[in-house]
């Protein structure tokens, strides 16, 4: 019976064979490992043994680099070979360099990630054949590119680059669930997604959209015969429950009707400054906007705003409500009529900007930023931000 070999590069690296983690032995040369990952990253070209040397040695010139890269390559193909027979050929000389060879019975999530990936950018699929494509993504990518090495020189541009292929595959399976109205999907995708890049501006919309359709979804008619609108989900699962709770304690979303949300903005309406609102109410003015805004060949700008404690010491309830409370006064005395904000939670802030320029945003959150710091301690108090790097266009 042939043996089963897995290498999983997303997350944790591990060598797999017939179930069983071989981590123990290939670490015996950290070397070998590296050269491994590396040779796995080009598994269609060859890497030159001067790119290999440097990467391992750097400019050591104490040793004789050609030797020990032939002694460590022959090493560590002893050692693959103890996990499996015949394993240490998956290591191929070439002339001037080594290539990785994939063998028979081996399967990698990176090369699978890769073919779904190509298979989403290339070829006509339906529905069904191109969602079984995203799922296999979003399964195989349980966290950054060798994410104990992801701040590797080495490795940098490998992780963006994955990174923002899953990103892209996210967004594009997010794309499909809403022509089908799969809003529960959709909030499992963004939870999932957000756990790896927490501070991606989209993916924090789209959960509030989703939450909030299917929020609207649960809600009883106001008139008729009280059955209210069809119930698209018959059993949300936990983690969607606490989503609905979380929405629910933030700002009691979604409760009042467009009367109220009408009689809200026009209190405003007549104000200077930045308007502020819930969260939901926040999504439809985006929505309207961004159509609007689209026919003018313009664009809105999304940012976030967080507070922390300067050091490892927490802050108190009552000290980051100051902040927060002091931060919300700065953002409605020192923003545009038109900018709207909102508490998103107890310690951010999320901020529209219509029509902003890309170059202008950064100059804006660090004058907010300054302001910030004028009544409260850089000793105390951390703000950051994040800012959409390119302004949300209507698709």
């Amino acid at each position: 019976m042939q043996d089963q070999i897995r290498v999983q590069m997303f997350g944790e690296f591990k060598l797999l064979v017939n179930g069983e983690c071989k981590n123990q032995t290939i670490n015996k040369s950290k070397k070998g490992v590296v050269l491994l990952q590396n040779l796995m990253l080009r598994k269609d070209g060859m890497i030159t043994s001067d790119r290999l040397m440097e990467l391992l040695w750097g400019h050591d010139e104490s040793r004789n680099p050609e030797n020990a890269l032939k002694t460590l390559i022959s090493r560590f193909r002893m050692l693959l070979n103890l996990c499996c027979p015949g394993l240490g050929t998956c290591i191929v000389a070439r002339r001037g360099g080594y290539q990785f060879v994939q063998p028979e019975g081996m399967t990698a999530d990176l090369f699978e990630f890769e073919e779904a990936v190509e298979a989403l950018r290339h070829d006509e699929q339906d529905s069904a054949e191109r969602r079984a494509h995203f799922e296999k993504i979003l399964s195989l990518y349980e966290g950054e590119l060798l994410a104990d090495k992801r701040q590797e020189e080495w490795l940098i541009g490998s992780v963006e680059r994955y990174h923002n292929q899953y990103i892209w595959a996210v967004y594009q399976y997010i794309a499909l669930l809403k022509i089908k109205d799969e809003w529960d999907e959709i909030v499992q995708v963004c939870q999932a997604a957000l756990e790896i890049d927490s501070f991606d501006e989209r993916l924090h919309l789209e959960l509030a959209q989703a939450m909030a359709r299917i929020m609207e979804d649960r809600r009883p008619a106001k008139h008729g015969d009280g059955s209210g609108p069809s119930y698209r989900i018959s059993h949300p699962t936990d983690r969607i429950q606490k989503f609905y709770n979380r929405v629910v304690e933030v700002g009691n979303v979604l409760d009042a009707d467009l009367n109220a949300v009408e009689t809200e903005l026009r209190e405003y309406a007549g104000s200077h400054g930045a308007f502020e609102c819930e969260y939901p109410v926040f999504r439809d003015i985006f929505q309207l906007q961004q159509h609007n805004l689209d026919r003018l060949g313009a664009s809105i700008h999304v940012a976030m705003i967080i507070i922390t404690a300067a050091n490892d010491k927490a802050l108190s309830a009552s000290r980051l409500k100051e902040a927060m409370e002091g931060l919300g006064t700065v953002l409605h005395a020192h923003l545009r009529a038109g900018d709207v904000i909102c508490r998103y939670s107890s310690s951010q802030w999320v901020l529209m900007l219509p029509n902003n320029k890309q170059d202008n945003e950064r100059a804006v959150l660090e004058r907010l930023k300054f302001i910030f710091y004028q009544h409260f301690s850089e000793e105390s108090f951390l703000f950051q931000y994040r800012y959409s790097l390119s302004g949300f266009r209507c698709p």
